[in-house]
């Protein structure tokens, strides 16, 4: 649905060729775990799930990107 908001259609490119393009610090051999043991023993509680945190970013951005008469509801 957030696609169709946002305008989304078509297909993704293929994969580039050029080791260097999409290089980012989080590169490295998967899973990649973040442990919050510590964090959680201090009293930390997240606020939301991750995949939560990511809809509220995409109807931000969509909110303040996207022309009104374009906004679908």
């Amino acid at each position: 649905m957030r696609a169709v908001i946002l305008g989304g259609r078509g297909a993704i490119g293929g994969a580039t060729t050029d080791p260097q393009r999409g290089r980012h610090p989080w590169l490295s051999a998967h899973p990649i775990v973040l442990d919050t043991t510590a964090a959680t023993q201090l009293g930390y509680v997240p606020v939301a799930t991750g995949i939560d945190l990511l809809a509220d970013e995409i109807d931000w951005v969509t909110a303040q990107h996207v022309a009104p008469s374009s906004r679908v509801f």
